[in-house]
């Protein structure tokens, strides 16, 4: 061992990589949020970029199947049965809902990521169950791993009948004792010698898996044992994806979870003594081994499509409902919506909404490009299952009592209790935060840190000191621009000149390039500890995701400014959201400072480093007119509203839906409420009036009196909590009265 080797050891410079943390840092790509890291955005790089379109076929299958399987399905009725109708499942076999994202040559609709996206996005507007549903087999599982990995013999059989719905797939990773840590799987598979070759035999104990009480195909996630070497692998291959039946003697499945009482099928999955082929093995028995690195590709790729789309699609819902029963509710002889404290609110809503969308296109066509960016992926399922679950606050805030009286007339209970259930899939949250998007993203997008840690691997001193020589200029260049930046408000940050939100994008370039000088300062002062420091990578990794969501709304903005019936609404949107995402950007960064700890020398360090930034703050949050304007925008009735709730699903009369009675008195109000206030403005000057008098005196004929009527009866409905007889509530629980009053 050399001086330096020894030296780098005795200070714990190392830090210590698993064979599985190596697999998911190799796994997927770096994409534009490399940016970020390096405090320089290409903003022509960036608003060039392929920003995606529906072609014709996913447009007709968005506009007629989806729109056919929503029509199928009542919300309420679904979670009160527990299943989805069997008419609704034969339709999305028929039609190959499950097949999404398989090729044509296997049989399946060989769409795009954005299709797909937009397809869950419309899906979760109608029904979370039905999301799910169709969800899993396109996301992460046996359809996709097939796709990437699988021999050709395996994509023969199985493509085609996933495409077809004759195998209901679902995917085992999730264990009682490994959650977060799926690497501590206990699942276990040992090779042994068959009569036709090489065969594993399997114990397991799976749990939380979505759809497994429906399914009869397996994707099973297990560490190998081969203690004979029979596969050429090693006699610890390690973590392994497989097949198997659910008629396999050994497999023990169809029990049910309940998560948060919806209807969509999640189980556990056991078996004991189950015997395959190593041919099962996805890819074959040279694939043994690789599971690990298999699950995090196609996370790095699939994260980025199926969570963004439930989620936008909740929160784009969740503004419509809130905004509608805020204009149609009244109290004090006015609407709710013209009240200041919903106005703020129902701004975040609307703003949510737009950069939700803005990062999910976005991040569609990154995908559909052939980019895996695994740092983004978990970034922004990291950002949307939390903006969708703030975004169901504010709307269970609006809607209050409404909508916490459970029946099937409110239109946000059932969406609101999913919202928890994104928050804790493909990796929960707090480890997403904590552990992956920072973690991860430092080394991933850094242009010099895994450079260091090769360099500190191979003992060499020479090339060490080299690559730091070079870091040191790198860090000494983005210091003196972030000073820059601060002391003239980014101002001089080079961006297309003449652009509706070149101010926007130069705050962006300002605020990217402090980040880079803060994720340098959290490597160099923590080195080899920071994965074991959760609370300043969770905030680097929050700052770092506001960065990105403020960037893909000007990618958004760019792409769509001149679209028909876009008009002015874009601009303020985008306005409005990149304003809030560099606001929470500040706070997280604050906070970073606040809570920078005990020592006072790294205060000092932090101090003397971004000082300007510190007394300069790059947002002073966002203006009371821009939410004002929001807040009108979502509350008229019109094309601009349209155009931010675009691809939800619009229920048809004969659905007898909450959403569409809610909407068709959001629809009247406006002319109704006008005509109300003339009607009181004559009874206030003529009370003793009577009631045909006064319509005249406000100019009113008999159908506007019918009109207000009629708006009275939506109103009613609209407004009335359901309720039931005490026996029938019981008998519907499954329980009985414990006690008489």
């Amino acid at each position: 061992m050399s001086r330096f080797a020894d030296w780098v050891r005795r200070k714990n410079l190392l830090p210590h990589i698993s064979d599985t943390e190596r697999d998911a840092l190799d796994a997927g790509t770096v994409w534009l949020e490399a940016d970020l890291f390096r405090g320089r955005p290409d903003w022509a790089k960036i608003l060039e970029s392929n920003y995606p379109q529906l072609n014709s076929e996913e447009q007709r299958f968005l506009d007629h199947q989806v729109e056919t399987l929503c029509h199928m399905i009542d919300d309420w009725s679904v979670n009160q049965q527990g299943d989805l109708p069997q008419e609704a499942v034969d339709y999305i076999c028929r039609e190959r809902f499950l097949g999404l994202m398989i090729p044509k040559e296997y049989g399946g609709l060989g769409f795009s990521n954005l299709a797909f996206s937009t397809i869950l996005n419309k899906l979760n507007s109608r029904n979370a169950a039905l999301c799910f549903y169709v969800l899993i087999p396109n996301s992460v599982g046996p359809g996709e791993l097939l796709q990437h990995y699988g021999t050709d013999s395996q994509k023969a059989h199985y493509l085609p009948k996933l495409a077809a719905g004759e195998y209901i797939p679902c995917f085992g990773l999730t264990e009682p004792l490994a959650g977060s840590d799926a690497v501590s799987i206990r699942a276990e598979g040992v090779v042994e010698a068959g009569d036709k070759g090489p065969q594993i035999r399997l114990n397991f104990d799976k749990r939380y898996i979505t759809l497994a009480p429906v399914s009869n195909l397996i994707g099973l996630a297990f560490k190998l044992h081969d203690p004979d070497n029979l596969l050429g692998q090693g006699v610890s291959p390690g973590i392994t994806v497989a097949l198997l039946h659910k008629e396999f003697d050994g497999v023990e499945i169809g029990e049910r979870h309940d998560p948060m009482g919806l209807c969509f099928p999640n189980g556990p999955i056991r078996g004991r003594d189950v015997v395959i082929s190593a041919e099962q093995i996805i890819g074959g028995p040279q694939q043994a081994g690789r599971g690990w690195r298999m699950l995090m590709e196609a996370l790095s790729g699939g994260r980025a499509i199926s969570l963004p789309a439930q989620s936008t699609g909740g929160a784009k819902q969740a503004a419509r409902v809130a905004s509608a029963y805020a204009v149609v509710r009244e109290q004090f002889g006015v609407p709710i919506a013209a009240f200041e404290g919903i106005q703020e609110p129902l701004a975040r809503l609307a703003g949510r909404a737009y950069m939700m969308d803005a990062a999910r296109v976005f991040l569609c066509s990154a995908v559909d490009d052939g980019h895996r960016p695994s740092v983004a992926s978990a970034m922004i399922k990291l950002q949307h299952t939390e903006l969708y679950r703030q975004s169901l606050d504010d709307a269970m805030d609006i809607l209050a009592g409404r909508g916490i009286m459970r029946g099937s007339s409110n239109p946000l209970g059932d969406l609101y209790r999913a919202g928890p259930i994104g928050i804790t899939v493909e990796g929960a949250n707090i480890l997403t935060r904590t552990l992956i998007v920072f973690g991860q993203g430092a080394i991933r997008c850094h242009p010099y840190a895994q450079a260091e840690l090769a360099a500190l691997e191979s003992g060499s001193a020479l090339r060490f000191f080299g690559v730091v020589f070079k870091h040191a200029g790198y860090f000494a260049r983005n210091l003196l621009r972030s000073w820059w930046h601060s002391a003239t408000r980014g101002r001089f940050a080079k961006v297309p000149e003449g652009h509706a939100l070149s101010r926007s994008m130069q705050k962006i370039s300002w605020a990217s390039a402090r980040f880079s000088v803060l994720a340098d300062l959290a490597l160099m002062l923590c080195g080899p500890n920071l994965k074991r420091k959760g609370r300043l990578s969770g905030r680097l990794a929050d700052a770092m995701g506001w960065l990105f969501l403020a960037m893909s709304v000007v990618r958004r903005h760019h792409a769509e400014r001149a679209l028909p019936g876009n008009g002015d609404a874009g601009d303020d949107l985008a306005r409005w959201s990149i304003d809030y995402a560099l606001t929470q950007y500040q706070r997280s960064v604050s906070e970073i400072y606040r809570q920078s700890g005990s020592r006072k020398f790294i205060k000092i360090i932090l101090y003397l480093v971004d000082s300007l930034t510190n007394i300069n703050a790059i947002s002073r949050g966002v203006s009371d007119r821009d939410g004002e304007r929001l807040a009108a925008l979502l509350s008229e009735h019109g094309a601009k509203r349209d155009y931010l709730l675009a691809d939800l699903y619009q229920p048809q009369e004969q659905d007898e839906d909450a959403v569409l009675v809610l909407e068709e008195a959001f629809a009247h109000a406006a002319a109704v409420q006008s005509m109300n206030r003339r009607l009181r403005r004559a009874q206030r000057q003529r009370p003793e009036a009577t009631q045909a008098e006064w319509a005249t005196m406000a100019g009113l004929s008999e159908q506007d009196l019918a009109e207000i009527q009629a708006q009275g009866e939506r109103v009613e409905r609209v407004t009335m909590a359901d309720s039931e007889r005490r026996e029938d509530y019981f008998q519907r629980r499954g329980g009985s009265p414990t006690h008489d009053l």
